[in-house]
Order: C-alpha cells, then sequence, then structure tokens
C-alpha cells in the first residue's frame, strides 16, 4: 500500500487526479480517488521531444558475445 500512496499522491500533485476524504459509518476516515479530466495532443513535434527525453539502457556487461 505504501507504494500505490506514493504513485496517487505524485498523480496528484500532476493534476492527473483528485482526492476526497469520507467518513464510513463505523467512523473510519477513508480517502477516495478520481481521475481527473485532462486533454492530451499529440504531434510529431510533440513526440519528437518526448523521444530526445528516452534513455536507452546499457548492455549488461556480464553478457558474453557468440
Amino acid at each position: 500500500r505504501p507504494l500505490l500512496h506514493l504513485h496517487l499522491q505524485k498523480l496528484e500533485a500532476a493534476g492527473l487526479v483528485t482526492s476526497a476524504f469520507e467518513v464510513s459509518e463505523d467512523g473510519k476516515a477513508l480517502k477516495f480517488f478520481t481521475v481527473a479530466d485532462f486533454s492530451l495532443t499529440l504531434s510529431p513535434s510533440t513526440l519528437a521531444e518526448a523521444a530526445a527525453t528516452l534513455t536507452v539502457p546499457s548492455p549488461k556487461s556480464n553478457e558474453q558475445s557468440n
């Protein structure tokens, strides 16, 4: 659960989800998350910008060549 909450907090900080507290019938506080409305526009230039940020993993040093 801690890892899930960490990611939900990051998504909330980025504005992709929203959260709200509610109190259950037995008095426990519950936090609910909802996906926020958003728009994503893809174009050749935005894809090129995103591709420029990718990193290629280096080959493992312990692999043997044939």
